[in-house]
């Protein structure tokens, strides 16, 4: 074994090595200073990253020797990439056989293998040996690339990334893989290489696998506004699936996409305009040239459109709320119709779009006290106080919600036990079964709170406490 017979006695082997190369290509071994000169086989910085010593820097004049030697050297250093214990020794092997180029392709399959080695320094190395000999080393790769081992599949994916548009055929198969994981890994090395893979993952917003179609939607939103003019196209196809992929897609490129998105907010499928309403909400204020096909879209003949559009508008912010005010009561019969979207809408963390919620529950009215109630029992704060609230709208009906209401009194949050003293109040008589609760409120340390509640026990009693405050809300000090 030529680089382990080195290993054995470094400066008497290297002299013996020197007879198998070419007399131009002379290295010089100092032990003064445990530096090896080369001519114009000088070894690369990165052999010396490890070594301090002269025998892995003597390692790095032998490694350079063997790859001057060429294809002869192969089967050797094959050999050596196998079987030799020592990873200093594989790990130059690997970079020898790398060096030497598509001319070591019958190493191929041992690289492959060397991409699990139990020292990382020897994989990594063996990664780029396997760009480096090229397009032959892309059958193992692709198989390499379904390895359970993450860091093996991670490598394999580095390597056809570095191939580039040579890698796109097999990384295009992959991304048909019945394996979701095979497929994303797949996805996400063509979105590495970038610009020339964008046509592959255009096409597979087609797949009539929804991973495989999810897949290509990431990693095309990953390359960014390049893939902005495929995914046009795509836009106009005809089929429903590739035109909400599109969308998707362009909905995690953010201002860049409004364009697009504005244009495909009349498109004849309903999934896909309020696909397309969704993503312009999630650009948020940025999206403010959309208001008016927004607004526009507060009147379409799906209740689910309508209401995403609402969202939509509220996301983008107080430039598009006067156009949602205009609107509220056109919005509670298409609320009506789109109730999950609405309760769910009323938990999130944008105050624009619980308040929409809020208001859309409010015009409802008694069909909406079920939602509203399961909101007052909500862990968010905001949603507690949006659904107190919305009861206090609705009025008197509201006396279905009095059990939750009462247990809202005693909530932590001053808001919360201010609003809903008050609402108990809207309703009035009956909501009598809340007065023991109202008593003790009506001694809260917060002034709001303790008027809220003695204007609700005056209102159900028929009485005029003494200590009546008005129902001033607590302010933030």
């Amino acid at each position: 074994m030529i680089l382990a017979l080195f290993l054995q006695s470094p400066f008497r082997f290297v002299g013996m090595l020197l007879g198998l190369v070419k007399d131009d290509d002379v290295v010089s071994a100092d032990t003064s200073d445990n530096s090896i000169r080369h001519g114009e086989a000088s070894p690369e910085p990165g052999w010396h990253f490890y070594a301090t010593d002269e025998g892995p820097l003597l390692l790095s004049g032998v490694a350079g020797a063997l790859v001057k030697i060429g294809p002869a050297a192969v089967p050797e250093l094959i050999e050596v990439l196998r079987k030799d214990p020592n990873p200093e020794v594989r790990w130059g092997a690997a970079w020898a056989l790398g060096e030497i180029g598509p001319a070591a392709a019958d190493a191929v399959s041992d690289l492959c293998n060397a991409l699990g080695d139990i020292h990382p320094y020897v994989a990594q190395v063996a990664s780029e040996a396997m760009t480096k000999i090229g397009g032959m080393a892309i059958p193992q790769l692709r198989r390499a690339l379904t390895d359970e081992r993450p860091f093996v599949s991670w490598l394999a994916g580095e390597s056809l990334t570095r191939l580039g548009t040579e890698a796109i055929p097999v990384l295009v198969e992959a991304l048909g893989d019945e394996r979701p994981d095979v497929c994303w890994a797949a996805g996400e090395t063509l979105a590495k290489i970038g610009i020339p893979a964008i046509p592959a993952l255009r096409k597979s917003l087609g797949d009539e696998r929804p991973y495989v179609c999810w897949v290509a939607v990431q990693q095309l939103s990953r390359i960014g506004t390049a893939a902005i003019p495929e995914l046009r196209i795509a836009l106009g196809d005809l089929r429903k699936e590739v035109r909400w992929g599109a969308v998707e897609a362009l909905a995690g490129m953010g201002a860049v996409a409004v364009p697009e998105l504005r244009v495909i907010l009349r498109d004849v499928d309903p999934n896909v305009r309020w696909s397309a309403a969704a993503a312009l909400g999630k650009v948020g204020p940025l999206a403010r040239e959309a208001i008016p096909e927004l607004r526009k879209m507060l009147e379409d003949e799906n209740a689910r459109v309508c209401w995403i559009a609402a969202e939509a508008l509220a996301r983008i912010g107080a430039e598009a709320i006067p156009e949602l005010r205009k609107a509220l009561g056109g919005i509670a019969p298409v609320a009506r119709q789109a109730m999950p979207e609405v309760r769910k809408a009323l938990d999130d963390q944008n105050p624009c779009v619980s308040w929409l919620a809020a208001e859309a529950l409010a015009k409802i009215g008694a069909e909406a006290i079920p939602e509203l109630k399961k909101a007052l029992a909500s862990k968010d704060k905001n949603s507690r106080l949006q659904a107190a609230a919305a009861l206090g709208k609705i009025g008197p009906a509201a006396g279905l919600a009095a059990a939750e209401l009462r247990q809202a009194l005693g909530d932590s949050d001053m808001f919360l036990r201010w609003a809903a003293a008050t609402v108990l109040g809207k309703i009035g008589p009956a909501a009598r079964e809340a007065i023991a609760e109202l008593n003790k409120a009506a001694k809260d340390p917060c002034v709001p709170v303790r008027a809220a509640a003695l204007n609700a026990l005056r209102v159900m009693e028929g009485s005029d406490p003494k200590h009546e405050r008005s129902q001033t809300a607590p302010r933030h000090d």
